[in-house]
């Protein structure tokens, strides 16, 4: 029996069209990366940021709209500014 997709899965699959996507996207990425960059797994990034691991996932997938506070958080947790995390710039 096949049963539909939730929402998530197809949120997470669908390619950024709005700039607003677009900049979720990129937020994930970033936040990715320096997750990365500093050896952390989900799990310790979302214990250290005082997040939940769900609430991280969907960060970097760039699902849903992050607070300001969660990206504070985050950005605490991963040693950068929240400008950094957000850049701006591009």
């Amino acid at each position: 029996m096949n049963r539909p997709a939730s929402r998530r899965t197809e949120a997470a699959k669908r390619k950024p069209t709005s700039a607003k996507d677009i900049f979720l996207s990129d937020l994930g990425n970033r936040t990715r990366g320096l997750r990365a960059r500093r050896g952390l797994t989900r799990k310790e990034l979302a214990r250290e940021a005082q997040v939940s691991e769900r609430h991280l996932a969907n960060l970097e997938m760039g699902i849903g709209n992050p607070s300001v506070q969660i990206l504070r958080q985050v950005a605490r947790a991963l040693d950068c500014s929240a400008a950094e995390l957000i850049d701006l710039e591009d």
